[in-house]
């Protein structure tokens, strides 16, 4: 079982060297650059965005991971660093980071787009194979003062209605979450 999880594992990052799982830093701007909001660095917060799922006791393993992250704060786009690593979604106790922040003082409204990468694995007691997440982001708004309590937002999947069978060995992830700060 832990030689398949590694295998996955491995074959989830070679995919994500061969079709670039993006940059480190996505919408770069420069730290001297100013906007709407201030200076970015000045007086700001670190903020992880994080994604676990409920509902996974049907799956041994179940890794996604994370394409493109982008942060609007205020309407206006926020340095992100991707961590670029495929994540297990079957630890229901963990909350895994896929992306952090900095989030500016004075800051009141985010807008959040997730895009997954467009595939991931599965692996159940009966079966294994992929996950087809093509064309899905995830996207949702919140206030700079829930996401500032905890200093992250969790992304939580549903799993039993999120991942549906579509063939033999395939699922396709239909997103249903509910973010959680």
């Amino acid at each position: 079982m832990n030689s398949m999880k590694t295998l996955v594992k491995n074959a989830l990052v070679a995919m994500a060297l061969v079709t670039g799982c993006g940059e480190a830093v996505l919408n770069a701007v420069d730290d001297a650059a100013t906007n709407d909001i201030g200076t970015i660095g000045a007086a700001s917060t670190a903020i992880d965005l994080r994604l676990r799922a409920v509902g996974t006791d049907r799956f041994s393993s179940l890794m996604m991971m994370a394409d493109r992250v982008d942060v609007l704060v205020d309407g206006v786009a926020v340095p992100v660093e991707l961590d670029g690593a495929p994540v297990e979604l079957t630890d229901e106790e963990q909350a895994s980071r896929i992306a952090s922040f900095q989030l500016p003082a004075g800051a009141q409204a985010l807008e959040f787009r997730i895009r997954v990468a467009p595939a991931g694995t599965y692996e159940s007691m009966r079966r294994h194979g992929w996950v087809d997440a093509r064309a899905t982001t995830l996207t949702f708004k919140a206030s700079a003062d829930n996401v500032l309590e905890k200093g992250k937002a969790v992304v939580v999947l549903d799993a039993p209605k999120s991942f549906v069978a579509t063939s033999e060995d395939a699922v396709a992830l239909v997103p249903h979450f509910r973010v959680r700060y």
